[in-house]
């Protein structure tokens, strides 16, 4: 079991360390464009304004813009 709780920054963003798909480690294979991260491990994309995924429903990412 993984520890979903575990966060990383990634940018300007606060966000969960592991994917909602397959748990993949963002801070690997996360990948920032715009306003668009995508998990480069299998193409998965979220919003990084509310963390909703764009390949599927109720598979949101926590993310949070970094408060300096």
């Amino acid at each position: 079991n993984s520890d979903l709780s575990e966060e990383i920054q990634l940018g300007e963003y606060v966000m969960q360390r592991k994917c909602p798909h397959r748990e993949a480690d963002l801070s690997v294979f996360g990948e920032i464009n715009g306003q668009e991260l995508t998990c480069s491990l299998h193409g998965w994309r979220f919003d990084l304004n509310d963390g909703h995924c764009l390949n599927a429903e109720n598979r949101p990412l926590r993310v949070r813009r970094r408060t300096s």
